[in-house]
């Protein structure tokens, strides 16, 4: 129930906000018993410096209100395996 919530926040919300600066933010993992939301913030917003600015000013604010039970929002910053292998394939010249 609250993970639904959390998406139409998101969209609602936090997704238009992050698309006027060609970004976005998908949900990695939700423990509704835990109150502990993982966020991935993709687009231009992948590789920002001020993302855990953006979670605290935007998606912590519109998220409390409709999500009591929220008690922390982290931020993933995780480098994909698919951009991994991609960066190796280029690096040895193989694309």
């Amino acid at each position: 129930m609250d993970r639904e919530k959390i998406e139409k926040v998101l969209d609602e919300k936090v997704r238009p906000a992050l698309a006027a600066d060609g970004g976005d933010i998908s949900i990695v993992d939700y423990d509704e018993g835990e109150g502990r939301l993982v966020v991935k913030f993709l687009g231009a917003c992948s590789g920002c410096p001020a993302q855990q600015q953006t979670v605290e000013g935007i998606v912590e604010k519109e998220l409390n209100d409709a999500v009591p039970g929220l008690k922390e929002v982290i931020v993933d910053t995780s480098v994909d395996q698919d951009i991994i292998d991609f960066a190796k394939k280029l690096l040895r010249h193989e694309i």
